[in-house]
């Protein structure tokens, strides 16, 4: 699999609502993702760069990156 090709496929979609505390540990997965905060605040830590998501705030990640929220 060549992780530089943009694959237009949408392998999942979900809606998750998640509640504080809430932990996902870190992770890699071979998929793009994107994060949308709908409400609240999630920190979110990619790369070891932590960053403070607020609600509206959209995160778009590319496969083979290291994060947790």
């Amino acid at each position: 699999m060549n992780i530089n090709e943009f694959s237009p496929y949408i392998r999942v979609a979900m809606l998750s609502t998640l509640t504080a505390p809430f932990k996902i540990n870190t992770r890699v997965i071979f998929d793009y993702e994107i994060i949308l905060v709908t409400d609240g605040k999630c920190k979110i830590t990619i790369d070891n760069t932590e960053y403070l998501c607020k609600k509206n705030d959209v995160v778009f990640l590319r496969p083979g990156i290291n994060h947790k929220f």
